[in-house]
């Protein structure tokens, strides 16, 4: 509590589930499951999920460490997968969502079947022809398409006054 975090940029890992795919646009693709985005620090830290999902596919990661997530592509994970009803509209659906990623053990890993996904990147926000961008769908592209940038106009809030005694914080501080 109390511990200010300094400005982070965040990362979405995008998981193929190997002999599956889906139907897109009358299209058979490879099944690619997102993970919720975590916070990237440029040291990766015991308390940061950078840490959680990097030593996922590296077990010899260590907190001070710089994660090299471009050296971990392609390397295969078990993935927990947990279902969730939809709601309103959407109450006949069920959607999957990433609820826990396991490393497998080096001596199995030659044992995962192969990725279907050729074009492995690690991407960038600003870069519209980076492999991974253009890779996004669904879901993944519709938060990516959301995000706050300096491209975009960000929205302002406009804050009304009752009177000029509500901008005095001072009798607000219990010290």
């Amino acid at each position: 509590m109390g511990e200010s975090k300094p400005p982070a940029q965040q990362l979405s890992l995008g998981i193929e589930i190997i002999g599956q795919t889906v139907s897109i646009d009358n299209k058979e693709v490879p099944r690619i499951l997102w993970t919720k985005p975590f916070n990237v620090f440029y040291t990766l830290t015991e308390k940061g999920n950078e840490m959680k999902y990097f030593s996922v596919f590296d077990a010899s990661a260590q907190e001070g460490s710089v994660a090299d997530w471009d050296a971990v592509l392609g390397l295969p994970c078990n993935v927990v997968i947990k279902h969730t009803k939809g709601k309103g509209e959407n109450s006949n659906r069920v959607y999957d969502n990433i609820s826990n990623l396991t490393p497998i053990p080096a001596k199995y890993q030659e044992g995962v079947g192969a990725a279907l996904t050729t074009d492995m990147a690690v991407g960038d926000a600003d870069d519209e022809n980076n492999a991974a961008t253009k890779a996004l769908f669904g879901l993944a592209k519709f938060v990516f398409d959301k995000r706050i940038n300096e491209n975009k106009p960000k929205l302002s809030v406009v804050k009304e006054s009752v009177s000029d005694e509500d901008d005095d914080f001072e009798d607000d501080i219990p010290f």
